[in-house]
């Protein structure tokens, strides 16, 4: 009886084992306690078993404690999850609220839906991709909508393809200036605007927008120079010009044999920015040609 007393913070260590892990009770958590006081009351006796016992005690009860943490973070979890599900919108609710974010900023404004993505993890953000018909050109757009801690906010870009017309002729007076032939095309559609944007703003609003997005402008030139120098010399002074009115525009300069120039479109003009042209001038060219500058200075 002596012996099996000189033991019994053992025996209490191997029914927390089996209470914990095979029969997964609550209960198993009260004999580690115990045994870990038992243990630390004799482990000045230096047995063995009591030194395993006090060992394993405290790492079963530092088990445990995680075990319940983590169960607690889960159920919480779990909880938010049925409670976010109860309170969440459908798609069709969310675009509604996103078509009314249009109706409600630009009147009349005629379009068709093409898609929808709800926000998740590979973007935070509900997505609508719209269509429109502008001048007889069909155009993509797309609307936002965020989650903060306010609300809602939104953004479309709908009103870039509104000016868009009058941002290339805008464009087109500055490069008229040093090209006799050329056209000019753009893309505004990267340009997703937040604020109170409708009907009634215009360009000067757009590029006075602190939250403008570059904004490419594909100047298309039609052969005509002696060189390729000259040719560079006239790029450079369109794109410092535009430089002036606002840094996120970027021109890319594209200069074209008069065939290649006289197949241009509105449909085909991107099959010439990489292939089939003589060469261009961008901002790049403009950065590279001031460090060449810079080091012949030097």
């Amino acid at each position: 009886m002596k012996n099996k007393n000189s033991n019994l913070e053992f025996i209490l260590f191997i029914i927390s084992i089996i209470l914990i892990f095979v029969c997964k009770n609550v209960v198993g958590v009260i004999t580690t306690i115990a045994c870990l006081i038992l243990s630390i009351r004799r482990v000045k006796k230096k047995n063995i078993l009591t030194i395993i016992s006090l060992i394993g005690s405290t790492l079963l009860l530092i088990f445990s404690i995680i075990s319940l943490i983590v169960s607690l973070v889960v159920v919480n979890k779990l909880f938010n999850l049925i409670r976010d599900k109860d309170n969440a919108e459908t798609s069709t609710e969310i675009v509604d609220s996103m078509r009314e974010h249009l109706s409600s900023k630009y009147f009349p404004c005629s379009y068709q839906v093409v898609g929808f993505i709800s926000s998740g993890w590979d973007h935070s953000y509900d997505l609508l991709n719209l269509s429109t018909t502008i001048d007889g050109v069909e155009k993509d757009f797309e609307v936002r909508r965020y989650k903060d801690k306010d609300g809602y906010k939104y953004c479309d870009s709908y009103f870039p393809l509104l000016i868009e017309n009058e941002f290339r002729k805008f464009i087109k007076t500055y490069s008229d200036k040093y090209f006799n032939d050329n056209l000019v095309y753009t893309d505004l559609g990267e340009n997703c605007i937040f604020g109170d944007f409708n009907n009634n703003s215009t360009l000067t609003d757009f590029l006075n927008y602190k939250d403008l997005n570059t904004t490419i402008v594909f100047v298309m030139v039609k052969e005509s120079f002696n060189s390729i120098e000259e040719f560079n010399e006239q790029s450079k002074k369109l794109i410092l010009d535009l430089e002036k009115i606002n840094d996120k525009i970027l021109p890319r300069v594209i200069y074209l044999d008069e065939k290649n120039y006289n197949n241009l479109s509105e449909e085909n003009y991107t099959n010439y920015l990489a292939d089939n042209k003589i060469t261009e001038y961008n901002k790049w060219s403009l950065q590279k040609n001031d460090d060449e500058d810079k080091g012949n200075n030097e």
